[in-house]
C-alpha cells in the first residue's frame, strides 16, 4: 500500500474561519491557510480598519487525509468541498501544491490591490498563460489580465473547483514571460 501524500484539501468552514484555523494550526499534523483582506468596519461611530477572510467560510487544509479525516470526526464544522456532486461519490476537492503555493503568495499580499474574482464573474476567453519573473510574486504562474484603458497587466490565479480566482497588482511588462 503506497504511503499517503499530504495535499491541499479544500474546505468549508461556515462563519468559522478564524474558529478552524486556530484549532488546525494547533493540530500539529496538519497546516492551514485562509485568505484575508483589510476592510473598513465602523464601530461606535469610529471606522476600523480589520482584517476578515477574503473568501466566506474557505479554509485550505494541508495534511494527509487521514488526519483530516481525524481533525473533522473531533471538529464537525468543517466540511470538505467536493470535485462535483456528493463527497462521498466524487471525493474531496486536492488544490494541486503548486497552484496553490502561487494563490498563497498572491492572497498573502492583502495591503496590496489584489482583487478576488468569484466564480462566473470573469470569463476567460482570451489570455496568455504567464509566469512573473520578478518581484514579490515572482514564479506564480497565472492568465494574463489586461486593462487597456488604465494600461495595467495583471495575472490571475485560479482555483479548480470553480472555487474563483484572486489577481495580483500591476505587474511591469518586463516581469512576464509566456508560458506553454
Amino acid at each position: 500500500m503506497p504511503e499517503e501524500k499530504k495535499q491541499w484539501f479544500a474546505m468549508r468552514a461556515y462563519k468559522k474561519e478564524k474558529q478552524a484555523e486556530e484549532a488546525i494550526s494547533a493540530f500539529a499534523p496538519l497546516d492551514c491557510f485562509v485568505a484575508k483582506q483589510f476592510v473598513l468596519r465602523t464601530y461606535h461611530g469610529k471606522k476600523h480598519r480589520v482584517v476578515v477572510p477574503l473568501i466566506p467560510s474557505l479554509v485550505f487544509v494541508y495534511g494527509k487525509k487521514s488526519d483530516v479525516q481525524r481533525f473533522k470526526a473531533v471538529h464537525t464544522y468543517l466540511q470538505y468541498i467536493s470535485t462535483g456532486g456528493y463527497v462521498e461519490a466524487k471525493g474531496p476537492l486536492v488544490v494541486p501544491e503548486k497552484q496553490m503555493q502561487d494563490f498563497i503568495k498572491v492572497a498573502q499580499q492583502y495591503e496590496s490591490d489584489i482583487h478576488y474574482y468569484t466564480p462566473g464573474e470573469v470569463a476567460l476567453v482570451k489570455g496568455s498563460k504567464v509566469k512573473i519573473l520578478g518581484g514579490v510574486f515572482e514564479g506564480v504562474v497565472g492568465t494574463l489580465l489586461e486593462d487597456k484603458q488604465a494600461g495595467d497587466k495583471k495575472v490571475l490565479v485560479s482555483l479548480p473547483g470553480n472555487l474563483g480566482s484572486i489577481s495580483t497588482t500591476s505587474i511591469e511588462s518586463e516581469l512576464l514571460e509566456v508560458v506553454e
